[in-house]
């Protein structure tokens, strides 16, 4: 077995060096004179000695030879037989040495040693060339051992770490290798010639030898490496032809590398009608050189919200970075491997494309366009191509293989062909000609074909047939409107994608006359997704929309019954009231009752609550048409479909020209009812949020245009009824509140918001707070306010939602205790800590009591509570705090284990609290708790979720306190700008952040820069800060800090100024004096004192 060959053979070789040191010992002892020659000989051996060691150790940690993977093995017998070689030249090396000395290292007489040292001086070139072959032996070892480590960790968590530098190492070190080895000799013949010696000729062909094989096991682990990130628009048909001239030139430009010139980003631009290839010709050509790159990426480039949607999808998901695209352009930018962007139907004019590139010089860049502005962003020459029609031939060949009638990987006819291919080329040739040689629209063609609507031979004439349909319907709808043009005047492009769209329409109507529940089906999805993104819809949406409906009848049981519980306790209804209420629901009703339009085979299977096999086989068959026709193309990687831009288009466009308007907005609705049953409230699932979110988004932006069409049609029926003019529905009010989670889980609390204030206040105009559901609304609205620093609208709708449950619920319910907690943090939040711990604490009596301690609310609310009690200051209150975050860390940690996030909140409080007067291992505790909390959160919620950066910013704040400044330094430089990127420099998050920088830059004695920073923060913070602003916590905190600044300064006025401003507010907040107002009272006496100024004029 190699790997315990390769040991055994290291184990021999250690032995016969060891043996050779020893003997040059006595010869180095015998004979002074040259002892430097030997000296270098026995450093080498020695190193080798150590080397051999290394090798033992690697083979004594090795697992059993059944658990080696493929590349660990090869290597293993490459090092093997490099070590055999090494032997005979090690044995050779020794025989030399002991011919040069007759086998006596003494010396025996001044003769004798005479004889010796001519004898060792006369093969001084020999041995010479012996230490040079030592050296590169030892070095090639060296590298051996080093490949072999990176092969052993490529599953470890330190691998991805590490891997780039280690291959970097080794790198440089074949490099110096190879110039060593080159140094001397010119071509192998002359090498031959040259080392005539018993050593030389067979050491130094195995050392090239085997150098030549770390290279090949360094450059494949190199691709390994690279290969980390492969995302195309597409899969590569496999009909794929043509376009090699423009791949070759492409390659040629942008893998170029001019001496002397600087390194830049390199640009190329593909440009061209629709449907001519742009897409299909980038993804060959980054498969191609896949092994090129470390990453291969695409974004959408049709608007600025698709552009920001797939770079926060495509690139922030996978670089683990906040869900922005801001955030996804910046981690791109910074990445040293190569990696490869591609911005696919980049066509709107109006968009600023250099905006979306990745700053700076790294990189390669290759956008697809229609429009041919944009063909001046490339910058390697020739900078762009544009795009028309294949060649004829490769035309001719694509529709030959897609429609089955040749081989794709030859120019044979396929056997079931049904002809020869001289009996098809000439109609191939009418069909691409009349298609302008456009690609896509030769699939389509061929996919017809191929699926068995028509023969080659009659092609044309369902083409032509469905053209004339095409335009006459247009020409109808153009008399209708007020618009006047020339309809046979387009341009070259519109004629061209006309002909695209009218293979579209063949393909359509081949599905349409097979007649069955699967093209039926077929044709439902199709309309369906014609309103979603056009990429990546997956298998899992509709198998979730299926299930989840039983999911919901048994929350909605329970929901029933704990509804029918609060009737009892809530007071009854006044006659008003009743009245109300009867009248909502009967205009509900008539407003519409429906559960939501959905394809029938969804909509079917919902009924049943499971997807069992008949549903799956189902949908699997109706979207394997749509594939089979072109329409849709499939990604085996994660079981998801996708469209091609012209036929998301012409699908929205078809579903017009057979129907009206109405027809358009009913499978607007479908689109947008099967992404809410994708959603579960209450129970969230990070990873499918993520993936609805650009779906929703496009399905909300189609939605609002087909709206506008028919509002005023569609409300005139309810003129009477105010409370429906914005077109709600209680169902519609579900799916916007389930739209508001999707955004909410992705921190787009703006677009949140917006959604459930318009929810709510349906509901309370509808159902009132008696119903549950406008409750629950309630508080996750106010819990999104604040998350977006607005405290006082979240607190006004706290107390409303108290008075509510206090009514209908009574002042024990759930509801209204998890109310009060809330309130309290918007009470927190505005800086009102005294109001927030009342509440805190009457909230946890009562969770306490009615749940026990070990209720999640109840820890929540016991967490809440410790942090509005560390505000007092007191050694006391900071222990009191510390013990509530024990107590819930422990049950936290029984009950869910030690990395869960909640348990990870509770430690992060108690972590955090060290910097409030803790010990020193207090503080090297929670430097390591830290730590191990921004990892864990970094891998669980990204390097830029709001929850890693808090993490990072409370080690910062550990590590000031050791006084680690270069280290806290450290996390600012990487933070902050994430922090003010996401959030803007003017939230409360982001200035509480800066505050603490400024703290560190006056540890640092940077009193200036500290001054700058401290005066910013607490200028923004009187107009930022919610709820007490000036009187803040925050403020005063910051405050604090720049009176010691100033007097640090010398600047004794507007120290004065700070600290009476901080007194102020102390008296305005706090009914007895705070520790901090007592101490700054003192050290303001003090610092009055030391600079020879009045104590009485100050304290005034």
């Amino acid at each position: 077995m190699a790997e315990f060959g390769a040991a055994s053979a290291a184990i021999g070789l250690a032995g016969n060096a060891i043996s050779l040191v020893n003997y040059l010992r006595q010869v180095k002892a015998a004979m002074e004179t040259v002892e430097d020659d030997i000296d270098d000989l026995i450093t080498e051996l020695e190193s080798l000695e150590r080397l051999y060691g290394s090798l033992e150790t690697q083979h004594a940690q090795q697992p059993h030879p059944s658990t080696l993977n493929v590349e660990q093995h090869q290597l293993y017998t490459s090092l093997r037989q490099t070590l055999e070689v090494g032997r005979a030249a090690f044995n050779k090396l020794d025989q030399e040495v002991r011919i040069v000395y007759q086998g006596d290292p003494k010396t025996r007489g001044w003769k004798d040693a005479l004889k010796k040292q001519h004898r060792f001086r006369s093969g001084n070139q020999r041995r010479s060339g012996f230490r040079e072959q030592i050296y590169t032996y030892n070095h090639l070892l060296q590298m051996w051992l080093s490949r072999i480590t990176l092969a052993n960790q490529v599953s470890s968590q330190d691998f991805e770490r590490d891997a780039s530098t280690r291959l970097q190492e080794l790198r440089e070190g074949l490099v110096n290798m190879y110039e060593r080895l080159k140094k001397s000799e010119q071509d192998w013949t002359e090498r031959d010639s040259i080392f005539q010696s018993a050593a030389f000729p067979v050491f130094d062909k195995a050392s090239w030898t085997a150098l030549n094989k770390v290279r090949e096991s360094v450059e494949l682990s190199q691709q390994i490496t690279r290969e980390k990130h492969f995302d195309i628009p597409h899969a590569v048909d496999s009909c794929y032809v043509g376009r090699e001239e423009e791949a070759q030139i492409l390659a040629t430009c942008i893998f170029a590398h001019s001496e002397g010139q600087p390194r830049k980003q390199k640009r190329f631009v593909i440009h061209g009608v629709g449907g001519s290839g742009k897409t299909q010709f980038c993804c060959k050509f980054a498969q191609d050189h896949q092994h090129r790159f470390w990453g291969v990426f695409c974004i959408d480039g049709r608007s600025h919200e698709h552009l920001k949607q797939s770079l926060t999808k495509n690139v922030a998901k996978r670089g683990k970075v906040d869900n922005n695209y801001l955030a996804a352009l910046n981690w791109l930018a910074n990445q040293e491997d190569p990696w490869l962007l591609i911005i696919d139907n980049a066509d709107d004019p109006s968009i600023e494309l250099r905006d979306y590139f990745p700053k700076g010089s790294r990189g390669y860049v290759l956008v697809t366009t229609r429009n041919p502005a944009y063909r001046s962003l490339g910058n390697v020459d020739p900078g762009f191509f544009s795009f028309h029609g294949l060649k004829n031939d490769d035309a001719r060949q694509l529709l030959l293989r897609v429609a089955g009638l040749k081989s794709p990987m030859n120019d044979v006819a396929s056997s079931d062909a049904g002809s020869s291919l001289d009996d098809v080329t000439p109609f191939a040739t009418a069909i691409v000609e009349t298609l302008g040689y456009l690609a896509l629209a030769i699939n389509v063609a061929g996919s017809a074909i191929g699926a068995g609507y028509c023969r080659i031979q009659g092609y044309l004439k369902f083409l032509e047939a469905t053209r004339e349909d095409r335009r006459r319907k247009k020409a109808a709808k153009a008399r209708t409107t007020t618009e006047h043009h020339d309809l046979f005047e387009e341009n070259r492009q519109e004629a061209s994608e006309g002909r695209v769209e009218a293979t579209f329409d063949v393909s359509y109507d081949a599905i349409t006359k097979n007649n069955s529940r699967e093209s039926k089906d077929a044709l439902q999805l199709l309309k369906t997704f014609a309103f979603l993104h056009c990429e990546d819809f997956r298998f899992e949406y509709m198998k979730t929309c299926i299930e989840n409906a039983g999911k919901e009848t048994q929350q909605q049981v329970a929901d029933k019954k704990a509804a029918a519980s609060l009737i009892a306790r809530a007071p009854p209804r006044s006659w008003r009231e009743w009245t109300f209420d009867q009248s909502m629901r009967i205009l509900t009703a008539l407003h519409g009752s429906s559960a939501g339009v959905l394809p029938d085979v969804l909509r079917e299977g919902r009924k049943q609550g499971v997807l069992d096999e008949h549903y799956e086989y189902r949908i699997r068959g109706a979207m394997r048409q749509l594939t089979q026709y072109s329409l849709a193309t499939k990604n085996e990687k994660n079981d998801s479909w996708s469209m091609h831009p012209l036929v998301h288009t012409w699908a929205q466009e078809k579903i017009e020209r057979e129907g009206q308007t109405g027809e358009q907005y009913v499978w607007c609705e479908a689109a947008a009812t099967l992404l809410c049953n994708c959603v579960l409230l209450g129970q969230d699932d990070e990873e499918m949020m993520r993936m609805l979110l650009p779906h929703v988004d496009h399905v909300r932006r189609e939605h609002k245009k087909l709206e506008k069409r028919i509002q005023d049609k569609r409300m005139s029926r309810m003129n009477p009824l105010p409370v429906f003019e914005s077109g709600f529905s209680p169902q519609r009010a579900l799916m916007l509140a389930k739209f508001s989670v999707i955004y909410a889980s992705n921190g787009r609390f703006q677009d949140a918001v917006e959604l459930q204030a318009a929810v709510q206040d349906f509901t309370v105009k509808v159902r009132g707070f008696r119903d549950e559901k406008t409750r629950r609304i309630t508080k996750a609205l106010a819990d999104t306010l604040w998350h977006l620093g607005r405290g006082d609208d979240s607190a006004k709708l706290m107390e409303e939602l108290i008075e509510a449950c206090m009514r209908f619920c009574g002042p024990d319910h759930r509801e209204t205790l998890t109310a009060k907690q809330k309130l309290g943090d918007s009470r927190w939040q505005q800086g009102r800590v005294n109001d927030a711990k009342l509440l805190y604490e009457e909230a946890l009596s009562g969770l306490k009591n009615l749940y026990g301690e070990d209720d999640e609310d109840t820890l929540t609310c016991m967490d809440s509570l410790g942090t509005s009690i560390q505000m007092y200051g007191t050694d006391d209150a900071v222990s009191k705090a510390k013990k509530l975050y024990r107590t819930t860390l422990n049950a936290r940690r029984r009950l869910y284990g030690q990395d869960d996030l909640k348990t990870l909140n509770s430690r992060e409080l108690l972590y955090s609290a060290a910097t409030w007067k803790g010990t020193h291992q207090e503080l090297l505790e929670a430097e390591t708790g830290m730590q191990e909390i921004i990892d864990i959160r970094k891998e669980r919620l990204g390097r830029e979720h709001a929850y890693t950066l808090l993490a990072m910013l409370n080690l910062a704040r550990v590590k000031i306190e050791l006084q680690k400044y270069e280290a806290a330094d450290e996390i600012f430089d990487i933070g902050l700008p994430i922090a003010e990127r996401n959030h803007g420099k003017d939230h409360m998050a982001v200035l509480f952040c800066r505050f603490h920088l400024g703290r560190l830059r006056a540890r640092q004695g940077r009193w200036v820069e500290a001054r700058d920073i401290l005066f910013d923060v607490t200028e923004r913070q009187k107009v930022c800060l919610q709820g007490w602003g000036k009187m803040h916590y925050d403020r005063i905190g910051a405050l604090l800090e720049l009176t010691k600044v100033y007097n640090a300064l010398r600047e004794h006025d507007a120290c004065d100024g700070a600290a009476a401003e901080v007194l102020w507010a102390f008296e305005m907040t706090t009914t007895v004096e705070h520790p901090w107002a007592r101490k700054l009272r003192a050290d303001a006496a003090e610092w009055r004192r030391l600079s020879g100024r009045s104590v009485e004029a100050g304290a005034q």
